[in-house]
């Protein structure tokens, strides 16, 4: 199984110092300088925040989502556990999901930076048998949605075609119990009558 971990190496680089900081300082003896400096300031977390695009095609492909703790669609790897671990353990994300799709289980571990609904989103980890590049997702992503838009459209062209039908069914509907709503529309607001 392949995994893919979302560092941005400049954060990365950041938080080594600070832990190398502390870690040089316990190990040399230099009290002093630990308690000078407190603890060492907690750095932000290294991973990719989502751009808007790019959460759309991860929504796109992977529709469910559940809490790290509750997701049981697949094995998570190794890798994807040692960095649940570390986001937990530095408290980088009160909230941390799995994106998925029963159908094609390459699910996307997200982190949240804030619990409300406003909250900026962290691209954490993907895994899966086989990790295509983002292009490939995305075409992948357009090819799904372009089946789903295509059936969508087709039933509505359906129900359509079968309200033309019975329009005076759905004229005396209206009149005789005051209203008349089909796809969002209530009539008559969506028609004016040609004189």
């Amino acid at each position: 199984m392949a995994t893919e971990i979302f560092i941005e190496p400049e954060l990365e680089t950041l938080h080594k110092h600070a832990e190398e900081w502390e870690q040089l300082c316990a190990g040399l003896g230099l009290q002093k300088q630990l308690k000078k400096a407190g603890r060492v300031e907690k750095v932000g977390n290294p991973y990719m925040k989502l751009d808007p695009r790019t959460e759309r095609v991860c929504k796109m492909l992977c529709p469910e989502r559940a809490l790290y703790t509750d997701y049981e669609v697949s094995t998570m790897p190794l890798e994807v556990l040692q960095e649940i671990h570390r986001c937990k353990e530095n408290e980088w994300f009160p909230a941390i999901e799995v994106w998925f799709d029963d159908k094609s289980p390459d699910p996307f571990l997200i982190g949240y930076d804030r619990k409300k609904g406003d909250a900026n989103k962290f691209l954490i980890a993907r895994w899966g048998d086989e990790l295509l590049p983002f292009e490939q997702l995305e075409k992948k992503a357009i090819s799904r949605y372009k089946i789903a838009y295509g059936r969508a459209l087709t039933s509505l062209i359906a129900d359509c075609e079968a309200r033309k039908k019975d329009i005076e069914g759905d004229i005396r509907s209206y009149i005789d119990l005051g209203h008349f709503k089909w796809n969002g529309f209530e009539f008559p607001h969506f028609c004016n009558p040609i004189p």
